[in-house]
């Protein structure tokens, strides 16, 4: 005896991102006299926090990305480790402990995120500005990449 069976599968959009604001540290004072650190909030109060001997004249703000991929479903989003920003002459600043989430400042990467019935899932990331002493005056940037995956 033998009988048909049915096969079928349903496949998702893919996932899509995009930055719609850039990750900023602000405009930084550095010591004179000791290293310390730069924090950018991912959360909702989107202000940088300056570490001991730095002067934060202008506030950062935390990056802001869009994904939109099938509404309801989960996905990750990769950590980006750390970067390198370095201004025309060469010098550097490394930028490391992103965090990125929905909200809170804490939450890591890797964390299942739900796309929204409207399917549009949108997340913060922040991250830390490593400043030497007597940094060199300049403008710094650099570039990190993020991977959203259906999980």
């Amino acid at each position: 005896q033998s009988t048909s069976v049915d096969g079928s599968a349903t496949i998702l959009p893919a996932l899509t991102a995009a930055f719609f604001q850039d990750l900023s540290f602000g405009t930084i004072a550095p010591s004179t006299s000791s290293d310390s650190t730069v924090r950018v909030l991912r959360g909702s109060n989107n202000r940088s926090v300056c570490g001991p001997g730095l002067s934060c004249l202008e506030d950062g703000n935390r990056a802001r990305i869009r994904i939109t991929g099938a509404p309801g479903y989960r996905f990750s989003l990769s950590d980006p480790g750390s970067t390198t920003l370095t201004d025309s002459n060469g010098n550097s600043m490394l930028v490391d402990s992103f965090v990125g989430g929905g909200s809170g400042n804490d939450t890591r990467f890797g964390r299942n995120v739900r796309i929204r019935a409207s399917g549009v899932a949108t997340l913060n990331i922040g991250a830390t500005l490593h400043v030497a002493a007597n940094q060199p005056a300049g403008r710094y940037s650099g570039t990190y990449t993020v991977t959203a995956n259906y999980e």
